[in-house]
């Protein structure tokens, strides 16, 4: 089990923190405070966190939830970290842009949101913060396989860009991943009409029949 010593020189005024990991290696690392129960209690969720990734359970989401876990202990409650799920924020966020868009934008950002959703799949349950440039990369790809207008794509990016920039403003990602993928070239060619794939995604996110 964990436990505090000091250092036996001297040489800080900090608890140390001592303990094993999956592996039985003894390990110690400066909790960087002198307070005993503050330092104790890091201790022990170090603890637990190095045996779960010596299992390969300690995935990005499970650490921030210790580090959460140990900040609401620390500070009675009041604090803890912020971890949204993507599908979570991105569902959020657009139901907040609805009461502010008019009718023809707003099929616009449903499209663009519902779209990228579907193409995460299951990783829609993954922290907001796994999403990377790479992914966006590859929704444009699917787009332009799906024969989707430049100019539609570079909308359904924008858009995009818009949801995490948010994301980045409200601090819960340190980056805009969609900032890091350009925008299609080539302009689109001037017509009445939408392309079968864009007609599908509209009647997919049209919330009635009508």
């Amino acid at each position: 089990m964990a436990y505090l010593t000091k250092d036996a020189r001297g040489r800080s005024p900090f608890w140390l923190a001592n303990y094993t990991d999956a592996s039985g290696r003894r390990l110690r690392k400066s909790t960087k405070t002198k307070n005993r129960d503050v330092a104790l209690r890091m201790a022990l969720q170090l603890e637990r966190a190095a045996r779960l990734a010596g299992s390969e359970d300690l995935t990005e989401f499970r650490a921030r939830e210790l580090i959460s876990e140990l900040l609401e202990q620390i500070t009675d409650g009041k604090e803890s970290v912020r971890v949204q799920k993507v599908g979570q924020f991105l569902g959020e966020w657009l139901k907040q842009k609805r009461e502010l868009l008019g009718k023809g934008s707003l099929w616009t950002y449903d499209a663009a949101v519902g779209g990228f959703l579907e193409f995460l799949g299951p990783r829609v349950s993954r922290p907001l913060t796994s999403i990377q440039p790479g992914d966006l990369q590859s929704f444009v790809s699917e787009l332009k396989r799906q024969q989707l207008s430049p100019k539609t794509i570079s909308v359904y990016l924008k858009v995009l860009r818009s949801a995490f920039k948010s994301a980045r403003l409200q601090q819960l990602i340190t980056f805009n991943p969609a900032e890091a993928v350009d925008l299609p070239k080539g302009e689109a060619a001037e017509r009445g009409t939408f392309t079968p794939a864009e007609v599908s995604l509209l009647i997919g996110c049209a919330p009635t029949d009508d």
